[in-house]
């Protein structure tokens, strides 16, 4: 549940059950999780007991945003909303080369080194890089 601040700076305050309280704490305290997640389940104990937006960022050294979006995360969709992540939709895989590119990497790769006595090493020459 979330009451609305006495001011319009404050955000809303988030009112938790004794299971909800006793969830963050396990999570804020066992270490094992994210360090986001972590962060999310003490600005939502700190909130409970009242702390302004201002108060929780300075305390977990997080911005004030931050505080404001994990309070109505909680507020739009629960506890869980609020401190896990979403899920990232897949990216497609980046080609650096094409098919040209790619094969005459291959070429220098399986290719003998030069054999001008100028030069001291043979590093990345053939390519100019």
């Amino acid at each position: 549940m979330v009451q609305a601040g006495g001011n319009h700076a404050e955000s809303k305050r988030v009112l938790l059950t004794d299971m909800q309280r006793q969830e963050l704490k396990r999570i804020s305290r066992s270490g094992k999780g994210s360090a986001r997640r972590t962060v999310r389940a003490r600005i939502l104990l700190k909130s409970d007991i009242g702390e302004t937006d201002q108060e929780i960022a300075e305390a977990l050294d997080v911005g004030v945003a931050t505080v404001e979006r994990i309070r109505r995360k909680f507020a739009a969709g629960g506890m869980e909303a609020a401190i896990e992540s979403r899920p990232q939709p897949p990216r497609p895989a980046k080609r650096r080369l094409d098919g040209e590119g790619e094969a005459k990497l291959v070429m220098l790769a399986c290719s003998r080194p030069p054999t001008n006595t100028d030069i001291g090493r043979w590093t990345c020459w053939p390519t100019g890089w």
